[in-house]
């Protein structure tokens, strides 16, 4: 795993993030977390995606920090200073047992679901020797993604193409599962595999809620397991 895919300064907006809130888990989900796996040098982001154990009123905790300030149009998004942007999206308990949250100002409400995911299988990642933080495996963003998707499809359109690369490259050119006995058993082509392993791990971790999002309207379910 890469930890050398943030600039200088969403390295320092991350370190005031940690300092800010040191007892709870800071989560780097979407393409930048995607980058720390990949080679995502042809998806280019502008912004940091993350998910954070706090409650919906966690601006307080950030009004304080010098050169911050909350996009006006995007009730989760925040400029740090260097000119980074940072999506936050709250992730206490009682919002991800709701499985939603709704954003007082738009009403907008942002589906949770699956977010558990990455709290429970985040990996640790050091974008600095002094702090760490948590990043989302690959089945964990791909779960993310379809749901974000499917939640505003219009808008959405880089999730896609996000979904389509994971599908692709999950299983680097070399990986033994591709050549297993599993493969040859289930009569998959080389170009198969990669797909049908990224849906063997997230069938091994996703709950039914979480699968059903997967679930075809009107079409039978192949399950993951």
């Amino acid at each position: 795993m890469k930890a050398n895919v943030f600039t200088k300064d969403e390295v320092n907006a991350l370190r005031m993030l940690r300092q800010v809130w040191a007892g709870e888990k800071i989560v780097l989900i979407g393409a930048t977390a995607l980058g720390c796996f990949f080679d995502m040098r042809w998806h280019q982001t502008y912004d940091l995606d993350l998910s954070i154990s706090v409650s919906l009123e966690y601006s307080s905790d950030l009004n304080r920090l010098v050169g911050w300030s909350r996009d006006s149009r995007i009730e989760q998004r925040w400029l740090a200073p260097g000119n980074v942007r940072i999506d936050i999206i709250p992730a206490a308990s009682n919002l991800l047992d709701k499985g939603e949250v709704v954003w007082p100002q738009s009403g907008f409400r942002m589906s949770l679901v699956g977010l558990r995911l990455a709290f429970e299988h985040g990996v640790a990642l050091r974008p600095a020797a002094d702090f760490e933080i948590l990043v989302a495996p690959v089945p964990v963003i791909a779960v993310l993604k379809v749901i974000s998707y499917q939640e505003k499809a219009q808008e959405r359109t880089r999730d896609l193409a996000d979904i389509a690369y994971i599908l692709e490259e999950f299983l680097s050119p070399d990986d033994q599962r591709r050549f297993s006995d599993q493969a040859f058993e289930f009569g998959l082509n080389y170009e198969e595999t990669s797909a049908f392993f990224l849906g063997k791990e997230i069938g091994s971790i996703a709950n039914k809620t979480e699968l059903a999002k997967f679930r075809p309207p009107d079409k039978a379910w192949l399950s993951f397991h």
